[in-house]
């Protein structure tokens, strides 16, 4: 019934003397990128998970143990890479009654998740522990008519975190570099957002991540049902100060139609919630804003080089406010001049190819990028086996 107490009637003769609990549901259920962080800080001994059932959902391949490969379940069930974060029911029960050698270790015992029943015909009481892997700040949804226990109401922040990008007109056929940068946040540790595209109209073609440790792995691109996903959060350190216009990545995109870049891509508000956190925890809404090309400054920038440091070939990316003549200088950590070139560019995002067959050897190197209209030098860094 509704207060979870269940009668058998007429059961067979049998030797079963043990009732298992099992509960199957979607594996992503209460899992966010808030998860992450908090496990990640219980590894790194910053912010220590304070029960043993929170200890126990960050295991969420049951292995015994807390480690990055949880992490790395956990992102991929996030971003729908993977469907289920292990072979097993994403849910453990355990009797409520049951007392842990260490709270702090619940993995030294050998826990039980039945109920041992040795005698028929008698009424037996126990309450269980549903516990949701990989849902370590009590948010999942247990379904049916039970409100949730102890379910942990994520503090919220005023701030919105501002993802803009640069409307522009594509042309069927072409290929376009969609630059992604973020409003203004302070003590940014993490977030998640999805993009809905119109795959009739775009293909995903690589993506580029300018923040730290936004890599491959924090991404997912779904061109057919036109969907992409990501999740990112820092290293366990410290939260990142994004100042106004921060890069965040670079979206290589093929139109297949011709039309507005606002008219195919929108944030996505069903499969991943979008969230963002600062280093307190707390939670800030996501917001996608289209901006027209005066919105942003129109001067000469020089990005850094991706990737970097790099063993085959790098990217030199910079803007041009007009079309002009460019030149690109290559410089040693001496100071001599080892690559010299000079190419005209039409105006907007462009990039320069650098192969290492162009250096002579690993190590230090200075770029400089010289318009009429503004220049500026980096630093690169060639890595050889």
């Amino acid at each position: 019934d509704e207060d979870g107490s269940f009668n058998f009637d007429a059961l067979p003769g049998c030797d079963q003397k043990t009732l298992q609990l099992y509960k199957e549901d979607n594996h992503d259920n209460g899992l966010s990128t808030l998860d992450l962080i908090l496990v990640q800080m219980h590894i790194l001994n910053r912010q220590m998970l304070d029960s043993p059932y929170k200890i126990l959902a960050a295991d969420v391949d049951m292995s015994g143990r807390i480690s990055t490969l949880d992490l790395i379940n956990m992102r991929k069930v996030i971003l729908s890479i993977d469907l289920t974060l292990n072979d097993n029911t994403p849910w453990r029960f355990i009797p409520d009654d049951f007392e842990f050698t260490d709270p702090t270790n619940p993995f030294l015992d050998a826990i039980p998740g039945y109920l041992d029943m040795t005698q028929i015909g008698v009424d037996y009481a126990q309450n269980f522990v549903a516990i949701k892997l990989g849902d370590v700040n009590g948010s999942a949804d247990p379904g049916g008519t039970t409100d949730q226990i102890n379910a942990l109401a994520p503090r919220t922040s005023g701030k919105t975190l501002e993802f803009l990008l640069e409307d522009q007109p594509l042309q069927a056929g072409n290929t376009y570099d969609v630059n992604i940068t973020a409003s203004s946040f302070r003590q940014l540790a993490g977030y998640q957002f999805g993009l809905r595209f119109d795959a009739n109209a775009l293909e995903i073609m690589d993506l580029n991540g300018q923040l730290d440790h936004l890599e491959e792995s924090n991404f997912a691109v779904f061109n057919e049902e036109g969907f992409l996903a990501s999740s990112w959060n820092t290293n366990g350190v410290e939260g990142l100060n994004l100042e106004e216009e921060q890069q965040i990545f670079t979206m290589r995109i093929q139109a297949k139609e011709s039309g507005r870049l606002s008219e195919f891509l929108q944030l996505d508000q069903r499969q991943l919630k979008p969230e963002a956190y600062n280093d307190r925890l707390q939670v800030s809404a996501v917001q996608l804003s289209f901006v027209q090309p005066n919105a942003f400054a129109q001067n000469f920038e020089l990005y850094q080089n991706q990737p970097n440091p790099f063993q085959d070939n790098t990217s030199i990316r910079f803007f041009l406010p007009m079309d002009e003549q460019v030149d690109l200088t290559v410089f040693d950590a001496s100071g001599r001049v080892v690559v010299q070139q000079r190419q005209n560019f039409r105006a907007g995002q462009q990039e320069w190819i650098i192969d290492q067959s162009q250096l002579s050897s690993g190590g230090v190197y200075y770029y400089r990028v010289a318009t009429r209209t503004g220049a500026d030098t980096k630093k690169m860094i060639l890595t050889r086996n």
